[in-house]
């Protein structure tokens, strides 16, 4: 009769399945050294085989261990038939093959150490692998969605920036350049509609607003006149005259205006034109002694009495050599005068004086230092009207109603819906000047280089937009890839841990069989695959 030990099952880790055999003395510690010769029995038996659909599956294995040897045997138990002998023996080469490695497997119990390490393998490196491979690809597969739809987001964001900047810019987008290049052309009309705003109403009365308001302030100044006059001066004189040249504003002087209004004149900065010449030896005579000879023994030095000032005398004069000037004057000589010469004012050593100023004939709203100037202006109206909106928006209180007390009706007759109405008249002339794409037009027509940036910065987003769709193409390409190798991988996967199972049922077996067919139980990770 069995002990109860006997019943118990025995649990063995699999990490440590072939140090128990080695430690039990089932299997030996150098059985390492006889498992390459009888792999190379296997490999030569391998060479000889019937055709048979259970050992081309066999076969099929990526690697034949001793129990798939004992399937073999019985397979050429059938197809080897013919070969037994009366003896129960077979005349076949190829069981004999086969019988030998069996055998040689079950010396020193040889094939339980080689399944044990081969179940070891499976579970720690194996597996694992496998399930890192399709694991990675998940991976991949996941980051590739993620990332297309960032691709795609930040593609489409920089066409739709493109198609803005198109659409801001007022141009198609086909040819950038060339259609930047004609933007320019709409600024005349653009500085006429500013110019016909300022004729507004309420423009009009914003002015004479400030005007009375400045006037008001300065009431007993004696500068109160003047700076009246001075508040918004530019703004006046574009609202009476229009937007006429810079050299009327300047002068008052009519002149025809530049065909093209961007076009600025060129200023000459050489000095030129007649010089004055004051003598043939191009200079004054100062004398041999370094000093001005005005004659007379007097030498360089005047005498201008004994006085402690400048004593001219009753007939004071300068003396030219007319014999007009009384005692006392300055005598130049006999020339009676400063001699400016006959010659021209080529001769060496003339001083050119500049001749007049060039005449600039671009539009007030066209020059660029009047068109700043208008700007600042509006600045200074829109900070005033804005400052008088919000006190007359506030609570009234005696000072307030005290503060404009004498003031004329124009300023005390203002509510807040006027001054609010003058606000916006200036805001739609202030924009229009100011707007993002009245400054680029400006830029543009000023300046070429800033068009070539401008250009070459829209189509860096139709390039950065194109760079995106390519690369969202290589992502679906990844993720295809990623795709086939999970559907290769996880059959393998699949094969590998069937076989694992299969062989731990089978060495489980051979195990119990050693201790009288008791339950041997393969524990850890290898259960959980």
């Amino acid at each position: 009769m069995a002990s109860p030990e006997e019943d118990l099952p025995i649990d063995i880790y699999y990490n440590r399945l072939l140090d128990w055999l080695v430690d039990r003395k089932w299997v030996k510690k150098d059985w390492q050294k006889h498992t390459p010769a009888v792999r190379d029995l296997v490999t030569a038996a391998i060479m000889d085989m019937p055709d048979n659909e259970t050992i081309t599956a066999l076969l099929a294995r990526s690697y034949i261990n001793y129990f798939h040897c004992t399937m073999i045997v019985e397979v050429l138990k059938s197809t080897e038939a013919d070969s037994k002998t009366f003896f129960g023996s077979y005349s076949s080469q190829r069981m004999k093959d086969w019988q030998e490695v069996v055998r040689c497997y079950e010396q020193d119990n040889l094939y339980l150490g080689e399944c044990a390490n081969l179940l070891q393998h499976n579970v720690n490196y194996e597996i694992p692998a496998l399930k890192r491979t399709v694991q990675r690809c998940q991976m991949k597969i996941k980051d590739a969605d993620r990332k297309e739809v960032e691709y795609t987001a930040h593609g489409a964001q920089q066409r739709e920036r493109f198609q803005q900047l198109c659409k801001d810019m007022k141009i198609e987008g086909k040819d950038v350049k060339k259609e930047l290049s004609k933007l320019p052309k709409e600024l005349p009309s653009i500085y006429q509609e500013a110019a016909e705003a300022m004729t507004s109403t309420q423009f009009k009365a914003a002015l004479e607003y400030y005007t009375a308001f400045v006037a008001f302030i300065l009431d007993g100044s004696d500068k109160q006149a003047e700076h009246s006059e001075a508040a918004c001066a530019l703004l006046k004189f574009i609202v009476a005259n229009g937007n006429v040249t810079v050299h009327q504003f300047r002068t008052g002087e009519v002149v025809e205006p530049l065909s093209d209004p961007e076009d600025a004149p060129e200023e000459d900065a050489a000095i030129g034109g007649d010089a004055i010449d004051f003598g043939d030896d191009g200079g004054i005579d100062v004398g041999d002694d370094g000093g001005i000879d005005f004659g007379g023994d007097g030498g360089a030095d005047i005498d201008f009495g004994d006085g402690d000032g400048i004593d001219f005398g009753e007939g004071a004069a300068i003396d030219f050599g007319d014999g007009t000037a009384g005692e006392g004057a300055i005598d130049f000589g006999d020339g009676g005068g400063i001699d400016f010469g006959d010659g021209d004012a080529e001769e060496d050593g003339a001083i050119e004086v500049a001749p007049p100023a060039e005449i600039n004939r671009r539009l007030l709203l066209a020059d660029s230092e009047t068109r700043n100037l208008v700007v600042d202006q509006l600045r200074e109206l829109l900070g005033f009207l804005a400052e008088r909106l919000e006190e007359s928006q506030a609570a009234v209180d005696v000072t307030s109603i005290n503060q404009f007390f004498g003031a004329p009706n124009i300023i005390q007759m203002q509510s807040a819906e006027s001054v609010s109405a003058m606000h916006d008249a200036v805001t739609v002339v202030d924009s229009l000047l100011t707007n993002s794409r009245t400054q680029q037009l400006v830029l543009m027509a000023s300046s070429p280089r800033f068009v070539d940036r401008l250009v070459k910065s829209m189509n860096q987003r139709l390039e950065l937009a194109a760079k995106m769709e390519k690369k969202v193409g290589e992502l679906k390409a990844q993720r295809e890839s990623a795709k086939e190798e999970i559907a290769t991988t996880n059959p393998k996967l699949e094969a590998m841990v069937a076989q694992t199972k299969e062989l731990q049922a089978k060495v489980e077996l051979a195990i119990g069989k050693l201790y009288k067919a008791r339950k041997v139980n393969i524990i850890g990770e290898i259960n959980t695959l």
